[in-house]
Parts: C-alpha cells; structure tokens; sequence
C-alpha cells in the first residue's frame, strides 16, 4: 500500500513539472558580435553589438526563416545605432540541438534572405562567413559595396527564476513522497 501511494505521489508531482513547464515564458538566448571592414569605404572600421532571440524561435533541426525573429539588437555602424526595429533577421538556422548554426540579419532584410544597394547605408551579418558573406555593408552616397569579417558569441546567463522555482517544487514534492512512503514503511 505504501508502495502505492508514493508511486502516486510521484506521478502527482511529475505531472505538475511537466504542466508548470508548458507554463513557463520562452528564454531569451544573447549573443555577441563583432565586425571589422575589411574592404570598402570603411576598411579598417570596427564595430560589436548585441542581439537576442527567444526560444520560441528556435526550430531544431531547421531554419526559421522569418524576419523580426530577434527580440533585442544593439549595433552602431558608420554613426548609426540600429536596435531590433530598424534591423531585422533574413533567417536563423539551428542544429537538432536547437543551438544557432547559421544566422543573416542586417537593416535590409526579407524572409530568407538579407541584401544591400548602393548607394544606400546598409548592412547584413551572415555566419557562417564563408556561406553567408561574414559582414557586408554599403554607405549613403558610395560608389561601391564594402566587406569585412564577423565573430559571434553565446552569453551565458543563469537560468530563469522561474525554472529554478520550477525545479525546487518538483524536488520538494518528490523528497516529500519518498518521506511519506518511509513513514508509512513502503
């Protein structure tokens, strides 16, 4: 009988994890960025910026080829800060993991694809470089398209509040039956 009951009670507080989890928000996941021209007329400028998606967009295994996917952006080319509602995404890709393989965003995006017209100020960032174009930007005015090289960084934060909640609830319940089922000798 004991036995019983603490199986019930482990089913009890795995059901309400799993129901509190379907509950929680998305998580933001941040990056960093870093981007130097290297041709243009720009060659030799520098710039990092942030940016921010969350994990609701993510597509394991898969591309989410959307634009306005990033939740936050912080990045000041040639004068000019962009933030998430003056540049956007062309696409994000993900492993089966759901980590980013592949990103295109830039101020001159559309579903799948990012691109830049002289003479107009605008720019795109495409990692992996060598499959996306790495960092290519055009300036108000100019004669000719620029290009330059980009490195991305994850930031690691701590997990949510809301998860570590979650999980000392889950554990709490589950030290809890197992208390409960000693006592009554199961």
């Amino acid at each position: 009988m004991g036995r019983g009951r603490f199986v019930f009670a482990l089913t009890v507080g795995l059901a309400l994890t799993i129901g509190l989890a379907s509950k929680l928000e998305a998580s933001p996941v941040n990056y960093t960025f870093s981007v130097t021209a290297t041709s243009g007329p720009l060659a030799g400028a520098t710039a990092t910026g942030t940016f921010s998606y969350d994990t609701s967009s993510i597509v394991p295994g898969g591309t989410n080829a959307n634009t306005g996917i990033l939740t936050a952006l912080n990045f000041t080319w040639d004068g000019i800060t962009y933030n998430q509602t003056t540049a956007n995404t062309g696409f994000l890709t993900f492993d089966t993991t759901g980590a980013l393989t592949q990103d295109l965003f830039g101020n001159n995006c559309v579903p799948g694809g990012c691109g830049v017209s002289i003479p107009l100020e605008q720019w795109f960032v495409g990692l992996p470089a060598q499959a996306l174009g790495g960092f290519v930007y055009s300036v108000a005015g100019g004669q000719s398209e620029g290009f330059g090289t980009v490195t991305r960084s994850l930031v690691t934060a701590a997990p949510e509040p809301s998860a570590l909640a979650l999980l000392a609830t889950g554990l709490a319940l589950l030290a809890l039956a197992r208390v409960r089922a000693r006592r009554r000798g199961g």
